[in-house]
């Protein structure tokens, strides 16, 4: 479904180009959003965060991929550090691609200025932020007044059905995941037996647990960024 939105949203993009009513942009507003979505994806973030400038209390950012990386970072082999390294140096690049834009379609918001707030409401403020705890600030984390002051108009609109879109397939891929669990479990009671087979087992349930993971978390983060909006 979400391939479909996005679809819908790109034709809808080249209609407005061809009637010359589109802003002289490169990129779309929803190629913007898209991309913002996809940071998101590959920080593994739970985005059920509301941002406030004035109030801002006990902020518990979670950060569930790299993080569980991080932690174990004394135990990988050499190999393993260079990945997650080599993992983050993508990422920090396509986020400071997603900043660039964001000046284009959300003037005048500073994401440092923020980022900098939020570090300071949080238990250890001196602590250094890496690129899966960096808050992307899309509209659906702005309070109304922020969203209203620094969006141009149309494009918390445009997150919105992009947001459905992705809490709907999220949840059909979470469901998949489920049964497919209940079923990898069932399996493994009534016919694996001995060490070897239940080793790799062991693994393939650790692989349908860490998608169940993924689109839970994916889809508390699109619900959320459509409750806001």
């Amino acid at each position: 479904m979400l391939a479909q939105v996005r679809l819908m949203l790109a034709e809808e993009d080249k209609k407005l180009v061809e009637e010359g009513r589109s802003v002289a942009y490169d990129i779309s507003p929803s190629a913007f959003l898209s991309l913002g979505m996809d940071i998101q994806g590959q920080q593994y973030v739970p985005h059920n965060l509301h941002v406030s400038v004035t109030l801002i209390t006990d902020i518990i950012i979670s950060r569930e991929s790299m993080r569980r990386e991080v932690k174990g970072l004394g135990k990988q082999t050499v190999l393993q550090m260079t990945s997650l390294i080599e993992r983050r140096t993508t990422l920090v690049k396509r986020i400071q691609c997603f900043r660039d834009i964001q000046h284009l379609y959300m003037p005048g918001l500073d994401p440092q200025l923020l980022g900098h707030l939020l570090q300071s409401a949080l238990h250890n403020p001196l602590s250094p932020v890496h690129v899966e705890d960096s808050i992307l600030f899309m509209p659906s984390d702005l309070p109304d007044d922020l969203r209203h002051q620094h969006c141009m108009p149309g494009l918390a609109s445009v997150e919105d059905r992009l947001r459905y879109a992705e809490a709907y397939q999220s949840l059909d891929h979470l469901r998949h995941h489920l049964r497919n669990r209940t079923f990898t479990n069932k399996f493994k009671v009534k016919n694996v037996t001995g060490q070897k087979n239940n080793t790799c087992s062991r693994e393939s349930q650790h692989r349908i647990d860490d998608k169940v993971k993924a689109s839970q978390l994916q889809y508390c983060r699109a619900r959320q960024a459509v409750l806001v909006l």
